[in-house]
């Protein structure tokens, strides 16, 4: 859950790269004190890399798919630094803190300049200042009353994501279910798929790659006429991924068989070129 105080606050006019990379820094700091590999990390702090910022700060545009430079995360790292809002520390190689089991805290203090761009550092250790105004235990009671912390999204550590499930009647399943069944007129025996991962692949080529409904059914149908991509699109994994090759052949085939027309027309005298 994020502040509402966030929507007043100096990120919101700054550029959408700023805020996506501030509510991922909330989202993967530790929601309580853990103990990893020996060492104690505590509530409202985690360790990562410029390159796992760099990969969650990356966005698609114009089917483009873009990620921000080390530059430009270095610069808004430095940015929440001086609004108070993170404190950074880099991580020396060979320079780990003293673990929790042998009486350290787990937590190192370099005193390296967190913009330093040295390749010493293997990674950082970041601390959200005042954690619990974005994530307090107090803004779960009610709605989610009585359900565990787990269960809420916020331990880092569960190591397991829930995919989303699609209804028999969504767009995925039904597109989905339509290219099965366009495949078992060619291949009755075709082992069934498992339609919901079918289906996550349509949801990704509606809302990333901007498919039309109608559009990805035509290329199905045409596809499973053909005498060469009939063996060659049996998933909607192989649709998304052979789209745009699958579109300029239907394009191709069209022309050929519109000039054939057209010659034979000129040939018989029925019509000309």
């Amino acid at each position: 859950m994020i502040s509402r105080k966030l929507f007043s606050s100096s990120i919101w006019i700054k550029p959408s790269l700023y805020l996506k990379i501030w509510i991922w820094t909330i989202g993967r700091a530790n929601h309580d004190d853990q103990e990893k590999g020996g060492y104690l990390y505590r509530r409202g702090e985690f360790t990562t890399t410029y390159d796992e910022i760099m990969k969650a700060g990356a966005h698609y545009h114009n089917r483009k798919y873009i990620i921000p430079s080390l530059k430009q995360v270095r610069t808004i790292l430095a940015w929440f630094v001086s609004e108070k809002m993170i404190f950074v520390e880099p991580i020396r190689a060979g320079g780990l803190p003293l673990p929790a089991n042998q009486g350290g805290t787990g937590l190192g203090l370099t005193g390296a300049d967190p913009r330093a761009s040295t390749r010493a550092y293997v990674g950082i250790r970041i601390v959200v200042i005042k954690y619990d105004p974005y994530q307090s235990l107090k803004n779960y009671k009610g709605r989610h009353k009585g359900r565990p912390t787990s269960q809420l999204g916020h331990n880092n550590n569960n190591g397991s994501k829930k995919n989303k499930e699609y209804v028999e009647d969504s767009d995925e399943l039904r597109l989905a279910s339509f290219l099965l069944e366009e495949i078992l007129k060619n291949k009755p025996d075709f082992r069934k798929p498992n339609l919901q991962t079918w289906g996550r692949d349509i949801d990704l080529m509606l809302k990333r790659d901007r498919r039309t409904l109608e559009r990805i059914r035509e290329v199905i149908v045409w596809a499973q006429g053909d005498s060469f991509w009939r063996s060659n699109i049996l998933s909607t994994g192989s649709l998304r991924d052979k789209f745009d090759r699958l579109e300029l052949a239907m394009q191709e085939k069209s022309t050929q068989g519109s000039d054939r027309t057209t010659q034979y027309q000129d040939l018989t005298g029925r019509g000309t070129v």
